[in-house]
């Protein structure tokens, strides 16, 4: 049964998203919330760069919807903020209950600004984290009507 306020399920939406990896093939690297990610860090460096974010469009407040939407959402996502340094990551739920997600590591986003992206785009969360600092898991959108998306 869907719960009838997307607030209702955040605890448990947060606990998965901390629970899962963000894989980022161009660096060989998996980012875990609470933890450093050498890879990623050594990735700012270069760009001059001290901020990242991870993000991703797909199945907003994890409902999932067709692959169709889902790229085109991430379309979107590509057209804001393509022009910053970013790379193509997944989101992966280790447990298998939900698919993987199509996601970007940003660099150069201040956290106010990796939210602000995650409520465009009706996402619960986002990864945030700073150069040499462990990653974050930082809410984001305001819980929508669940319905809107689930047909």
């Amino acid at each position: 049964m869907i719960p009838s306020h997307p607030s209702e399920r955040l605890p448990e939406l947060m606990a998965a998203y901390a629970a899962a990896e963000y894989i980022v093939p161009p660096l060989r690297c998996t980012i875990r919330v609470d933890e450093l990610c050498p890879e990623a860090d050594a990735w700012l460096e270069e760009a001059g760069l001290d901020t990242w974010v991870f993000i991703t469009a797909w199945n907003p407040w994890s409902v999932v919807l067709p692959q169709e939407e889902n790229a085109a959402r991430h379309h979107k996502l590509l057209a804001l903020v393509g022009h910053l340094p970013h790379l193509h990551g997944i989101g992966r739920d280790l447990s298998g209950a939900a698919p993987d997600e199509e996601g970007l590591l940003v660099g150069g986003l201040s956290l106010e600004e990796g939210v602000q992206l995650a409520r465009e785009l009706d996402q619960a969360a986002i990864l945030f984290a700073r150069y040499r600092e462990p990653v974050q898991l930082v809410a984001g959108a305001t819980p929508p009507n669940l319905t809107d998306y689930s047909g």
